[in-house]
């Protein structure tokens, strides 16, 4: 979920051929490499795919306030999520792993690189339980709230079930966070043993396991709260595994297109309410790792220039899904206290408090950056320090 950097792909990548053209281009690019063999780049689509994911989460959790730009099944959003977060991660930590990061290297990288952002989004959270508390309109009571706050800021799941049915009480939007990082110290672990065999029978069984808790359950919107919380493990392990088979077996290069930008506002379509959990399932089996392996092939043309959104998009993607829902229960607690009725605003208090957020995740994202970068320089210093110490 969290965008990793990467080198810009040569332009002289780019082409421009017929739109039909996308498709074959697609289905006939060879043979397949392991992940050192795949050039490093920026993946400008999927940036601006996961941005638009993440307007969509935002519109679902703000539907009093959006009305009827409101994506009821954005949801799904988590499962593309986890989808891109698969082909990246494999793509940019692969060499890294081959070369010799540790299980405990890598999940610091990805702990230092989420939590940040993800803290401001508890303490924003944490004060807005705060201030219901006072008021004796929140669900927990003060032992609970204790519990809660402690877990929310160690960044693991609340045993507060009993009061609330969510496992991040205080931002439910952060249950995909903690499993993002479950899944990232698997794959690390198991890395040396994931060939593509191995990757195709682990999708197998994990999207079996994945349709029969969704069937059962009647939904595949598992893994928030309580109640669904073992759902939403083979719910990350298929997408995201289906997200490292594309990256190992999608070879092509890509080519500048228009219809980039097309491509990544189709999710949007797709979080549209249509069907039910059948309906759902064949989006996240299907649907989802289509797009992202056609992503990967169309890129906007003039990374310098037509880039420009979505690298905007990307930027705004993570810090928007970090802060949103305590945001958002921040306003709703202050127009209960003033005695406001959202709806009578709607969709323009909605869409304004959309943009004040992108705004703010696109400062958080530059702060962010800089702060990852000093963290990064001091960890360098501390490891040639240590090889000194030790003669290496």
């Amino acid at each position: 979920m969290r965008p990793e950097g990467g080198a810009k792909y040569d332009q002289s990548s780019i082409h421009s051929p017929k739109f039909l053209f996308y498709f074959s281009h697609v289905t006939n690019c060879g043979a397949i490499r392991k992940c050192a063999e795949v050039p490093n780049r920026r993946y400008y689509t999927l940036d601006a795919m996961r941005g638009v994911a993440a307007l969509s989460v935002f519109s679902l959790h703000a539907a009093v306030m959006i009305g009827p730009f409101t994506g009821s099944q954005a949801f799904l959003a988590v499962d593309l999520f986890f989808l891109i977060s698969g082909v990246v991660i494999d793509r940019v930590y692969g060499r890294r792993i081959q070369a010799g990061l540790t299980p405990l290297q890598f999940f610091l990288n990805r702990y230092i690189r989420f939590y940040p952002l993800y803290l401001i989004g508890a303490v924003i959270g944490i004060g807005s339980a705060l201030v219901s508390l006072t008021l004796g309109q929140g669900v927990l009571n003060l032992g609970e709230f204790v519990i809660a706050t402690v877990t929310a800021i160690a960044m693991i799941p609340s045993p507060t079930s009993s009061a609330d049915s969510f496992v991040v009480p205080f931002n439910y939007a952060a249950w995909s966070l903690i499993f993002e990082l479950f899944i990232n110290v698997v794959f690390v672990s198991v890395y040396r043993w994931l060939k593509v065999w191995v990757l195709i029978l682990i999708a197998l069984l994990s999207g079996t396991a994945f349709c029969i808790a969704s069937v059962a359950l009647n939904t595949v919107s598992m893994g928030a709260e309580w109640p669904t919380f073992w759902g939403g493990v083979p719910r990350v392990v298929f997408s995201f595994t289906i997200g490292v088979l594309i990256s190992r077996m999608h070879t092509c290069k890509p080519i500048g297109t228009r219809w980039a930008y097309a491509l990544s506002l189709l999710p949007i379509v797709f979080f549209l309410p249509m069907g039910g959990v059948i309906v759902d399932l064949a989006k996240v089996l299907i649907i989802f790792p289509i797009l992202v392996a056609v992503a990967l092939t169309i890129e906007p043309s003039f990374y310098n220039v037509s880039a420009k959104p979505a690298v905007l998009l990307g930027m705004i993607s993570y810090p928007l899904y970090a802060i949103h829902v305590p945001v958002i229960q921040l306003v709703e607690r202050a127009c209960t206290v003033l005695n406001i009725d959202r709806a009578a605003y709607a969709p323009f208090n909605g869409l304004l408090l959309m943009m004040a957020l992108c705004c703010v995740s696109l400062v958080l994202f530059r702060k962010d950056d800089h702060l990852q970068k000093r963290i990064s320089l001091w960890r360098q210093a501390k490891q040639q320090q240590s090889n000194a110490a030790t003669g290496l």
